[in-house]
């Protein structure tokens, strides 16, 4: 059945909403309420609180997968609760800057109870998900080639920061373009799952869109980013099924690489190429090895707090008050998702999150195997899907100046959350969704 034939209802739209809202952030209907509300959150909320008004309710177990989600964020909220206290009685910290960033946890874990309960109320709820990343990419992609065209920015944190030497930056609707290079970067495999499912003239617009990201990616100057989606079309290429189909991946993946060589953009100086600058800064100074210092200091501020942690919202506090160890030229954010859960929420926090991630790698991967056994083709896409966005996320995670906080890191952890579960065959509406 093609698109043109299917009809979408409001759960459709609703999830084609939510990746959309997500990645124009702040910018779409902002709210100060003492936290900061927007388009995105007012819309979980939104649904949340219809589902329950309505009598559908909030079902959270769909299967192991989902359920040790939202066991590692119970053990995350709790945990970071008592952080709160003895990171206050211990060094000082604000407890009110600490409350909102568990708050902004426990509202990163809600999305996917959302996402999950209308995926599974929705006839196309899989399909939906994709449009929904896809016209995500698309909106940031209008604004960064604004900002290509004019010169200009939309207001942001960073805005300030920018220089006429530092030459086309995309910032898009991010506020700073490594937290553009990361979204670029969830998006990026969405893209892929739409181009492989898509027939006729539609291949050709996501192929279009698949080439269009690479660029925009570039102008960013996201390394880690870069590298994440390397690995992707790595991955990509080795799943592709007939040998043809490898070299027409790997020759678009030239031409897309070749393209933002000829693009000046990703020229972060005007007079070097970004990411060849790398092994220059870590030998003599500059952003990596700011980044690598701030990785240093994570690990210092571990070991200052046994592993339990220094408290929520506590890193940045740390080193303006002379507690990292190395030198990170003012730079106090810990540009690490990683290091900003080990360091704040502590190992165990930091070990049951990378455990579920694990194992929603491993299951992907034991799904695409399954689907292969039996030749069920839309599984192993949906795998496939979920085993690049999984390791894309791993390094994507790390470029962020702080990770969080940005909507679009929950909204694509509830992604593959619905991936998984529509794979597991614990949804039997996404498992016996139409292609």
């Amino acid at each position: 059945m093609r698109l043109s034939e299917r009809k979408f209802g409001v759960p459709e739209w609703v999830i084609i909403a939510l990746p959309v809202t997500a990645a124009l952030g702040t910018y779409l209907l902002p709210i100060q309420l003492g936290v900061s509300f927007f388009a995105f959150r007012i819309l979980v909320i939104f649904v949340a609180i219809f589902l329950v008004v309505t009598g559908r309710g909030i079902v959270l177990n769909f299967g192991s997968l989902s359920r040790w989600f939202f066991y590692s964020g119970l053990i995350w909220v709790i945990w970071g609760a008592f952080a709160l206290i003895w990171s206050s009685l211990l060094w000082g910290t604000d407890i009110q800057n600490g409350l909102i960033e568990v708050l902004a946890v426990i509202f990163g874990f809600l999305p996917a109870a959302v996402l999950l309960n209308l995926v599974f109320r929705a006839r196309n709820g899989l399909e939906a998900l994709r449009l929904g990343w896809t016209l995500a990419f698309v909106a940031t992609a209008l604004v960064a080639l604004w900002e290509v065209v004019t010169g200009s920015h939309l207001p942001g944190f960073q805005e300030e920061l920018l220089a006429p030497s530092v030459g086309l930056i995309a910032m898009s609707t991010f506020g700073n373009p490594n937290n553009y290079a990361a979204f670029l970067s969830l998006c990026f495999p969405f893209l892929i799952w739409s181009l492989r499912v898509a027939t006729g003239w539609r291949r050709a617009i996501y192929l279009f869109l698949s080439l269009l990201l690479l660029v925009a990616l570039v102008a960013t100057g996201g390394r880690l980013a870069l590298v994440a989606i390397g690995l992707e079309c790595l991955l990509l290429i080795l799943f592709v099924s007939f040998p043809w189909k490898r070299l027409v991946l790997a020759a678009a993946v030239t031409v897309g690489v070749l393209a933002t060589v000829a693009f000046p953009g990703f020229m972060a100086d005007n007079e070097s190429v970004k990411l060849f600058r790398l092994y220059s800064e870590l030998t003599t100074g500059g952003s990596a090895t700011i980044r690598l210092n701030l990785l240093k200091d994570s690990v210092a501020l571990v070991q200052q707090s046994w592993g339990s942690g220094i408290g929520p919202a506590n890193f940045s506090h740390m080193l303006m008050a002379g507690q990292g160890p190395y030198p990170t030229e003012g730079y106090v954010n810990p540009h690490n998702f990683w290091a900003e859960i080990a360091t704040q929420y502590g190992l165990l926090v930091f070990v049951v999150f990378v455990g579920w991630l694990t194992l929603a790698l491993w299951s992907a991967w034991k799904s695409r195997k399954d689907a292969l056994a039996c030749n069920d083709h839309r599984s192993r896409l949906a795998a496939e899907t979920a085993i690049l966005g999984i390791v894309g996320y791993f390094l994507a995670a790390a470029e962020n100046s702080s990770y969080i906080t940005q909507q679009t890191n929950w909204m694509f952890l509830a992604s593959i959350l619905v991936v998984g579960c529509s794979l597991s065959g614990a949804c039997p509406r996404i498992a016996a969704e139409p292609q």
